[in-house]
């Protein structure tokens, strides 16, 4: 039996983290594929990370830029809480970097140029990441970043 929140059906397992999983979700009705983080709300209590997790949904509230993966929906249940974002389907830079070396330039001049714009976008909003790096940034199969 697929599990399910919302209109959200859960499939694979994409990532896991200290605070919870990220998982392949689809929406019911309209097929859209989105990422789904998964996080137990007795975790992000006995860590003292409630804080956090708000200032991190009010940022991604906050901002939509082509660059920035996108929030699309906050949901709740008894012991869990949900964040729906876009999905990012064409890996880490950094996996990329380590399985294929050095980028063709013209690729890390593209990469390079999206990066730039997204952080000064967030910049823009007021929104400073401290923890930007290769294993932080994703590219879409169409090999944008």
């Amino acid at each position: 039996m697929t599990s399910r929140v919302g209109k959200y059906l859960f499939f694979e397992t994409l990532g896991t983290g200290s605070f919870g999983k990220v998982k392949l979700g689809v929406h019911e009705e309209t097929g859209d594929r989105v990422a789904i983080k998964i996080m137990d709300k007795g975790d992000i209590k006995a860590h003292e990370m409630a804080a956090n997790v708000r200032r991190e949904i009010a940022i991604m509230k906050a901002l939509e830029h082509r660059n920035i993966v996108n929030l699309r929906q906050v949901l709740t249940s008894a012991n869990k809480l949900y964040i729906v974002m876009d999905l990012v389907t064409g890996g880490e830079l950094f996996t990329k970097i380590y399985k294929h070396g050095a980028l063709p330039e013209p690729l890390a001049r593209k990469y390079f140029q999206e990066l730039v714009d997204g952080v000064s976008y967030c910049h823009s909003k007021g929104v400073y990441h401290r923890d930007l790096k290769p294993e932080n940034s994703s590219s879409t199969r169409r090999q944008d970043l």
